[in-house]
C-alpha cells in the first residue's frame, strides 16, 4: 500500500490473498467487473496434473543442507491419500542425499515412508519452506478497500499451464475479454509435458463473468509453448501475434464477427 509515498506490505490475511500461493507465471491488471477499479487476472500451473494443492494439503519445497555437504538440497513434497510424501523416487533422492541409501535399503520401505519418516521433524522445521496452496488460474476481484476476492477461471483454462494473458475486447461489445495461452514441455518425465492447451478465449460480460468460446468458434488454435500474445495494427486491420518457443510466429486476423482467422 502506498502510504504517503512509501510502499508498505499488506499481509495476505488483510489483503484477502491468504492461501493463494501457487506456481504463478503471469499477471494482468484490468477492470473486469466494470466497477472502475483494477482487478487482476493470473495464470497458474493448472489442474491437469498428478500434483494437487490446497490450504490443508499444500505442495511444499524444503530447502536445506540435509546431508551436511555444504550444498543446499531442494526437496519437493505433496500429499497422497492424506500423507505427505516426497516427489523424488528413492534413486533420485539417494543421488542427492546419499545417506538415505543406508536408511532405506528396500524400495518397499521407502514407498511407505512419509517426509517426516525420512528426515525427522527437527530437520524439516529448520529448513526453508515454500508452499503452493492452489494451482488454479484465477481472477482476483478488487473490492475497492485494499482487499481482493479470488475467483477460479473456467475449467477449459485449467487444462494446462497458463504462461500468457491478453486482456482485450475481442468481440467488439465494449467489454474486456481474456485470451489465455501457455503449455510447458520441459517437465519431469514422471509428470509428462503440459500440452493440453490450444488457447482459451473467454468472453466477458463486464460484470466478472466469462463464457468460454470453443476453439472452432473462435478460430484460434494455439499449438506449442505460447509465451507472448500481442496485438499489432496493420493497414488491413489489427493482427493477433503469438510468440512460441522454438516455433515461427503465429498471426491471426480479426474478422467482423470477432473471430480470429489464421494468416499464413
Amino acid at each position: 500500500m502506498n502510504k504517503n509515498g512509501r510502499l508498505e506490505a499488506l499481509s495476505p490475511e488483510k489483503s484477502g490473498l491468504a492461501g493463494t500461493g501457487g506456481w504463478w507465471n503471469c499477471l494482468q491488471a484490468a477492470d473486469l467487473d466494470g466497477d472502475g477499479d483494477q482487478d487482476l487476472v493470473a495464470g497458474n500451473y493448472g489442474l491437469n496434473t498428478r500434483l494437487s494443492a490446497s490450504r490443508e494439503h499444500p505442495v511444499t519445497m524444503y530447502v536445506r543442507d540435509f546431508d551436511n555437504n555444504q550444498s543446499l538440497d531442494q526437496l519437493l513434497s505433496y500429499y497422497y491419500q492424506g500423507r505427505e510424501i516426497l516427489f523424488a523416487t528413492k534413486d533420485e533422492l539417494q543421488a542427492q542425499v546419499p545417506s538415505i541409501k543406508k536408511k532405506f535399503l528396500k524400495y518397499h520401505d521407502y514407498a511407505k515412508a512419509g517426509v517426516k519418516d525420512i528426515f525427522g521433524n527437527k530437520a524439516l522445521e529448520s529448513a526453508e519452506k515454500m508452499q503452493a496452496f492452489t494451482f488454479e488460474s484465477a481472477w482476483f476481484e478488487n473490492k475497492g478497500d485494499g482487499t481482493f476476492e479470488s475467483h477460479a477461471l473456467p475449467a477449459a483454462v485449467q487444462l494446462s499451464v497458463v504462461q500468457q494473458i491478453r486482456v482485450q475486447d475481442f468481440n467488439a461489445d465494449g467489454r474486456p475479454d481474456l485470451l489465455l495461452a501457455g503449455n510447458f514441455f520441459e517437465a519431469n518425465p514422471e509428470l509428462g509435458r503440459y500440452d493440453a492447451s490450444y488457447g482459451a478465449l473467454l468472453l466477458g460480460d463486464g460484470k466478472g463473468n466469462f463464457q468460454v468460446l470453443n476453439n472452432m468458434s473462435s478460430g484460434l488454435l494455439l499449438r506449442g509453448q505460447c509465451r507472448d500474445v500481442q496485438t499489432i495494427n496493420t493497414p488491413r486491420g489489427p493482427l493477433l501475434l503469438i510468440a512460441r518457443n522454438n516455433e515461427r510466429l503465429g498471426f491471426y486476423r480479426f474478422n467482423q464477427a470477432g473471430q480470429q482467422t489464421p494468416v499464413q
